[in-house]
């Protein structure tokens, strides 16, 4: 450590008081939490992992205090596909703040998933992936909602590594359409303006054509057949409008009814 900070000295480099980790049992350096002589991961590699949410969540019961212990084959089963991933080498790019972004977003059971990429000549590399849970109120929602939760929690997320730069989202649901003219009764006024003001924004965020994503890769499929065509605005009407005969005045001769 005192040769890495005498190099840096001499290099022209500051260390900045504020940042600075002194007297304390365990230090984060470099995306690792050092304590007692060992290594840890921090919750920076969960970015170089797709899908990991859903990876770890036979794991997560098992760190709140008044859940039982019990380590069973699923959980073992979900440590060790965590301990692989975590050992077979990243093939992330550095995010470059000068070219555009392009985040691919997917969701299912409630997770959100999403891999943000770049272009690099005729390819998209992929800089980071993302996988988050929802929320108990958006978790509950019908598909064609969820996903715009998806979108808001990825985006959010991204933009510790966009720094602001244009970012296209790809999704298989035509989410501006939704965030324009969303249903008036499953939507609180607050989360309407919350995402309005998030992803509504056309000088830097467009919605790119919406194609299918495989859930597996995250990156998009020209044909799929498991690609089923439907209207967002319908199906929402279908599923959770009210009847066209329902009005808020009791009928006239309810009694005779």
């Amino acid at each position: 450590m005192g040769a890495l900070l005498e190099r840096l000295g001499e290099l022209g480099y500051r260390a900045s008081a504020k940042k600075a980790q002194i007297g304390q049992r365990q230090v984060t350096y470099l995306g690792y939490l050092l304590e007692g002589g060992q290594r840890w991961l921090t919750e920076s590699h969960k970015k170089a992992i797709p899908g990991f949410e859903e990876m770890a969540a036979p794991l997560y019961p098992l760190t709140k205090s008044n859940t039982p212990y019990h380590w069973g084959k699923e959980q073992q089963l979900a440590f060790d596909k965590i301990k692989r991933a975590l050992l077979t080498a990243s093939a992330l790019s550095l995010p470059d703040v000068t070219k555009p972004f392009t985040l691919y977003v997917d969701e299912h059971n409630g997770i959100a998933k999403g891999v943000l990429t770049q272009k690099l000549g005729p390819w998209k590399r992929p800089v980071a992936y993302f996988s988050k849970k929802l929320d108990s109120v958006a978790a509950g929602w019908p598909p064609c909602l969820r996903i715009i939760a998806a979108v808001a929690v990825l985006v959010k997320d991204s933009d510790k590594l966009t720094l602001g730069q244009p970012l296209t989202v790809v999704a298989s649901y035509a989410v501006e359409t939704v965030i324009r003219q969303p249903p008036d009764r499953w939507l609180s006024n607050a989360r309407v303006t919350h995402y309005q003001a998030m992803l509504l924004n056309s000088e830097r965020i467009q919605f790119g054509t919406a194609t299918s994503l495989n859930p597996a890769t995250l990156l998009p499929e020209t044909e799929s057949p498991s690609l089923v065509m439907h209207d967002c605005h319908q199906i929402l009407a279908e599923v959770h409008g009210t009847r066209g005969d329902l009005t808020d005045q009791p009928l006239p001769d309810a009694e005779a009814t």
